[in-house]
């Protein structure tokens, strides 16, 4: 059922605040849940996508978790409305996730706004040459961070952020970048680095656990690491 836009807003407001005064966390909590939850809606996406600057700014500085879920509020929208991938912000808080954190939820959701952009960008930037130059930032960014996305699948014990490292790798096989070669998936791939980190997760994680984690529409965590190698 869809939600009335002024009730959007107020979960908003309750987990964002006001910007003095941090919500109480577990009302936070609460807020954050539905809104993540009716993100994953293309009406209550869009009554969300002009406040998407908010979630960004809530997830700078905030604890582990608070950051989680705005990104993953953020990264519902953005599947919606792609020119949220466009985003300085949202690349630099990916950065930040990726190279100084060590929570998998946090991590996780880094990856899928990276994977989702790397995704909406990739069927938009025929349509729109405006696009094209987000799309080779996202590609530079990943780029940068192949050593930790490699490092997430490699020694993650975490069944869902290993599983969201492979999707984000296999999305990467088919995003071009500027030259249209799909440099993000070949710098993955060096040294076969990328196949010995499907191994050692293979190993480490087992694939009973890869296969139980459902990924969206894309299959499962296993389907993931059998696509990649």
């Amino acid at each position: 059922p869809l939600i009335e836009p002024l009730t959007i807003l107020k979960l908003l407001h309750g987990f964002c605040g006001d910007g003095t005064t941090p919500p109480e966390a577990d009302k936070r909590e609460k807020a954050g849940q539905l809104l993540w939850d009716l993100s994953a809606t293309k009406a209550h996406a869009c009554v969300i996508g002009p406040h998407a600057s908010t979630l960004l700014d809530t997830a700078r500085g905030a604890p582990d978790r608070v950051a989680e879920v705005a990104l993953g509020i953020y990264t519902n929208v953005c599947g919606w409305l792609p020119e949220l991938a466009k985003s300085e912000d949202a690349r630099e808080l990916v950065a930040t996730a990726l190279v100084g954190s060590e929570d998998p939820g946090l991590l996780t959701e880094s990856l899928r706004l990276m994977q989702t952009c790397f995704l909406v960008l990739r069927e938009e930037r025929d349509r729109s040459k405006l696009l094209k130059p987000f799309a080779d930032a996202w590609a530079s960014l990943a780029i940068s961070l192949k050593t930790r996305v490699l490092f997430c699948i490699e020694n993650s014990l975490d069944a869902r952020l290993v599983a969201r490292a492979l999707e984000l790798a296999f999305a990467a096989r088919f995003f071009p970048d500027h030259d249209g070669d799909c440099d993000v998936f070949d710098a993955l791939c060096v040294e076969d680095a990328l196949l010995k980190a499907v191994l050692d997760a293979l190993q480490d994680v087992g694939s009973e656990d890869l296969h139980a984690t459902k990924l969206d529409e894309h299959g499962d965590g296993l389907d993931s690491a059998l696509r990649v190698v």
